[in-house]
């Protein structure tokens, strides 16, 4: 099932000579801060080669991170952590009203329907590798302090009720779709149904949503199709969701430049928070997990997630 992908190529490899020629040559930092305007806020940075050499990405030599203005960046240095705890983790919504879930809690029994009735009204599939994404979550941080919303309780009421300045971490695995048109509009879709088979009317989670509700973490995981897209703003960023947890006061939000493909997903999310619980910095445990699975998965899994925040990295 597919949450998408991208190819890179002689293109990028052109791309990369343009944006920085010989601007490495003698560098021997190891950290670096993407300030990306326009349409450079799309590109895959970590997967762009060191120009004048063969082999090596800008991944291979640099933890990246990803800011709207180098005056931001300067103006906030890197919080301490903050002694947050809990952790939230939003997964395998019940999109259609063919799912399994929704005929066991109707009957009491689980089995497969022999004609599928009509599809939820945006038609989206469930997601059955979030639900391992999550496992993988409560695994890094333990389940004492990890609030599991899944199936009939992910919703945006229960989302806007978590205890926002509590957290350390809030993931969600979920469907996506990130409007450059209205970016306020771009929303994370939760439960479309109530246990008894009731149609939401409206089971997404906008960018609006979450400005209005305050709704942070010290690190927010997107883990949907394009989270990090949106309408790119002179000096601000790109609009949309990512931004929105951000004005919040969120330290940093992993989000994905593109459609990711869910099977994959699950697995490099597994990675990161192996990573992070080690760690600390969401930007180190990305490029941990991307260098891992570099060898492993198509270049389009590993280089759509970015690490967007209002700091060095």
């Amino acid at each position: 099932m597919s949450r998408g992908g991208k190819n890179g190529g002689q293109a990028e490899r052109e791309l990369s000579s343009m944006l920085f020629g010989n601007l490495f040559d003698g560098i021997a930092e190891t950290r670096m801060l993407v300030l990306a305007d326009g349409p450079l806020n799309g590109v895959p940075f970590a997967s762009l080669a060191v120009p004048g050499t063969a082999e090596q990405l800008l991944v291979d030599r640099f933890v990246l991170g990803y800011a709207p203005s180098l005056g931001l960046a300067m103006e906030n240095a890197r919080p301490s952590r903050s002694g947050n705890t809990r952790v939230a983790v939003v997964s395998d919504p019940v999109y259609a009203a063919d799912d399994r879930r929704l005929r066991s809690a109707r009957t009491g029994v689980n089995g497969t329907l022999r004609s599928a009735p009509p599809a939820s009204a945006n038609k989206l599939t469930r997601l059955p590798y979030s639900a391992l994404e999550a496992s993988a979550v409560t695994k890094a941080f333990g389940s004492a302090d990890t609030i599991q919303l899944s199936g009939f309780d992910a919703t945006p009421e229960r989302v806007l009720q978590l205890p926002a300045r509590e957290l350390a971490v809030l993931h969600f695995a979920t469907h996506a779709v990130a409007r450059e048109d209205s970016p306020e509009q771009s929303a994370l879709y939760l439960s479309e149904y109530t246990p008894d088979g009731v149609l939401l009317m409206d089971s997404r989670l906008t960018a609006n949503d979450i400005a209005r509700s305050g709704l942070r973490a010290d690190v927010v995981v997107l883990s949907g199709c394009a989270t990090g897209d949106g309408t790119a703003l002179r000096g601000e960023g790109v609009l949309g969701l990512a931004y929105g947890f951000l004005a919040n006061g969120s330290h940093s939000v992993v989000a994905t430049l593109w459609p990711i493909e869910d099977a994959s997903t699950a697995r490099f999310m597994n990675e990161f928070y192996l990573a992070y619980r080690a760690s600390g910095r969401a930007a180190d445990a990305l490029r941990a997990a991307q260098l891992h699975t570099r060898g492993k998965a198509a270049t389009a899994v590993w280089s759509s997630f970015v690490v967007r925040a209002n700091e060095f990295p």
